[in-house]
């Protein structure tokens, strides 16, 4: 009885320190899809109002990542075919 009552508290503890460290990640995608100005809201909100994808687009033409991500491929797989 005293084993399972161990187990069952550190799965307990080990569920809620894996909560904590996925809080931040679901806030930054959440926060990512949300309309201009709503994740600064009060008070914070955890879903999108309505999901838009308005900030992607945005990071993809100003940076110009769909260059960087195909420069990167193209490193990936000449280093892997390469041996």
């Amino acid at each position: 009885m005293r084993r399972a009552t161990y187990a069952a508290g550190l799965y307990l503890v080990l569920v809620a320190g894996a909560l904590l460290t996925v809080m931040p990640l679901l806030w930054m995608v959440s926060a990512s899809l949300m309309p201009a100005g709503e994740a600064t809201a009060l008070p914070p909100r955890w879903w999108p109002s309505a999901v838009t994808f308005e900030h992607y687009a945005a990071l993809f033409t100003r940076l110009n990542l769909a260059r960087a991500l195909a420069n990167s491929a193209a490193m990936t797989v000449s280093r892997c075919s390469s041996g």
